[in-house]
């Protein structure tokens, strides 16, 4: 019997070896990881991309393997909208200094909108120590699973807007009047944005309204993306969101409107050769001692409007 259990184990051990040894073994390996992975050589042409990129970006390899990572495909951008592909590119950092680089940044999802990722590059060597590319590996921050979760609580309750799976007008009146009464009986002071899409009615005359729709998706999925786990975001009316932020600082909520307009920017939806991009002009401003419900949304629209009339794209504060 010892001798037999001796020789199962080096049989097991022999199928070990053989299945590490498999060309196909790290390929494997890698596409059952969490976190997105891929290869580029020096000239950034991606040329490995695993299962959880995929997931995480929308794009299958055979849409990515052969292409430059420079080709607009993910696209990032930091929280303020600047491209980095084309400037401050991590793994162009990575490549030219032999470090490794970490930093936390937007991505470009294949359905238009923008995904908070913490982005890990490593430069990959050759036997004589040559650089001959990098690996980068990337995975969303925030909870997807708290994300989830709010939404079958908006569903549940009703108060869910099924296009855009934000919360819908309801649930906004009634967040509204709450922070209103805890602001009179607490002195719990907050801010809003009200946020309008740009020229919607012109895409919808244009390209259809179910391309007005991917549109509204891809705006509401980067304000959701930009908003902090506390802050409240909905669907207003059509083509309006409005975001309730439980903070008494203008100059935060100033920050946390042009993040969003800025990100919602640099987002944009693949119709044909036709790339689109929807802008969002907005109007913010923190809660007053004497503002009722609707004397605040009054002034919110006052200044989204003041927003519009300088030109659109861009967030007037008060």
């Amino acid at each position: 019997m010892p001798e037999e259990k001796s020789v199962s184990k080096t049989n097991d051990a022999a199928a070990v070896d053989d299945f590490v040894n498999n060309p196909d073994f790290f390929k494997r390996l890698l596409d059952k990881l969490y976190e997105g992975v891929y290869f580029v050589d020096t000239n950034r042409r991606i040329t490995y991309w695993n299962q959880a990129a995929e997931h995480l970006s929308g794009y299958s390899a055979e849409e990515v393997v052969g292409h430059y990572c420079q080709d607009n495909i993910l696209n990032h951008v930091d929280d303020a909208g600047t491209q980095l592909c084309f400037g401050k590119c991590p793994l162009v950092n990575s490549v030219e200094t032999g470090l490794p680089h970490e930093c936390e940044l937007y991505l470009h999802h294949k359905q238009g909108h923008r995904v908070p990722v913490r982005v890990r590059v490593t430069p990959v060597r050759n036997a004589q120590n040559k650089i001959i590319g990098a690996i980068e590996m990337f995975v969303e921050t925030g909870s997807t699973k708290n994300r989830g979760q709010r939404l079958e609580q908006l569903q549940s309750r009703g108060f869910l807007d099924p296009l855009t799976e934000t919360g819908n007008r309801r649930y906004l009146e009634l967040e509204l009047f709450k922070s209103l009464q805890e602001f009179r009986q607490h002195g719990l002071a907050f801010g809003a944005i009200l946020a309008d899409v740009d020229h919607l009615r012109i895409i919808n005359e244009h390209y259809g309204h179910s391309v007005g729709d991917q549109a509204l998706r891809a705006v509401a999925h980067t304000l959701a993306n930009a908003v902090g786990d506390t802050d409240i975001l909905g669907r207003w009316s059509v083509d309006e969101f409005l975001i309730l932020v439980p903070q008494d600082s203008l100059e935060h909520l100033g920050d946390l409107a042009e993040r969003s307009r800025a990100l919602v920017e640099r987002a944009a939806i693949q119709v044909g050769p036709d790339q689109i991009i929807a802008t969002i002009s907005a109007g913010a401003s923190t809660v007053d001692a004497l503002d009722t419900m609707e004397m605040f949304i009054r002034r919110l629209e006052n200044l989204l409007q003041r927003s519009k009339y300088a030109g659109r794209n861009r967030v007037t504060l008060r």
